[in-house]
């Protein structure tokens, strides 16, 4: 019930961010901010971006301040490439915090490793592999996908790449390929198809190439879409769900509308009007192109 209540509570702040109404957002934080102290991570990021948006210099820093006293960091690749902090970046007090959250990046590395987590019947007769995406634990995103279809194990693995003290991502993509092919081996190529999402899409559609499997992205990450071309095969299957208000929509559409164009067999399912994150009613979406994907 809380994660349900969190993503309402998420999708809430994201409609007012689309929508410019970064005051009201940071109301609507603060207001309800308490009923969720396990994703602390991730509300007091969207306070420090709201902060940035509005030049609070003084909120950012009440933010900053939060992050550091409860042991909370982000990497600092991420903090670069958040263009909310465009107004606050150059101040003397951000430029100290994205050097404590390197440091606090390079102790997190330390000895980090991936993590396998199954889902699902060991002796299902369909197996799947899905990959997180950037900022997450598998532990968590499983939940998404909750309840599997029958008769299907999934297979949810971890990186071995910290992005914060709440999560994981995939940002060097070779590492990323081992840590998959370090924890599946030799069964990689007997999976019925690889999933996902975000920037997890961009990795299993490589491992998809390498290994020659149906693939499912869910709001992929493309950015570039004549950058991906490559790693589609004439004769694969591709399947991609994403919603029309997602920034990496119109690369999405992009590419499924050229690989048609070629023969090739990939469909987009448009999950209506949502953003980068996942509509409550997702698996509407997701299990019929699923199941069809592993017909």
């Amino acid at each position: 019930m809380q994660r349900r209540d969190f993503d309402a509570f998420q999708r809430s702040v994201f409609a007012s961010y689309a929508k410019g109404e970064y005051q009201s957002a940071l109301a609507r934080i603060e207001a309800d901010k308490d009923r969720f102290p396990d994703q602390k991570a991730q509300w007091l990021y969207w306070q420090l971006c709201f902060n940035g948006l509005l030049k609070n210099t003084a909120g950012a820093e009440q933010a900053m301040q939060d992050a550091l006293r409860s042991g909370i960091w982000w990497s600092p690749r991420t903090l670069d490439a958040e263009t909310d902090f465009a107004a606050i970046r150059g101040e003397p007090s951000f430029t100290a915090f994205r050097d404590a959250m390197e440091a606090a990046l390079l102790r997190s590395s330390q000895g980090a490793q991936a993590v396998l987590l199954r889902a699902g019947p060991a002796n299902a007769s369909r197996r799947v592999l899905n990959l997180h995406w950037r900022g997450d634990k598998a532990a968590n995103y499983q939940k998404y996908f909750q309840p599997l279809l029958p008769d299907l194990e999934m297979l949810f693995i971890q990186s071995s790449q910290p992005s914060s003290s709440e999560g994981f991502c995939w940002d060097d993509h070779e590492q990323a390929i081992r840590d998959v092919e370090g924890l599946l081996g030799a069964s990689l190529p007997s999976l019925d198809a690889i999933i996902g999402s975000s920037q997890g899409g961009v990795i299993a559609l490589k491992l998809a190439a390498r290994y020659s499997l149906p693939y499912f992205g869910v709001m992929p990450a493309f950015s570039d879409p004549a950058a991906f071309m490559p790693l589609f095969k004439p004769d694969g299957k591709y399947r991609f769900s994403i919603g029309t208000a997602d920034r990496f929509y119109g690369a999405a559409a992009a590419l499924q509308a050229e690989l048609a164009k070629g023969g090739v067999d990939a469909k987009l399912v448009t999950m209506a009007d949502a953003g980068h994150f996942f509509p409550q009613d997702f698996l509407t979406y997701f299990n019929p192109i699923m199941e069809e994907l592993l017909a």
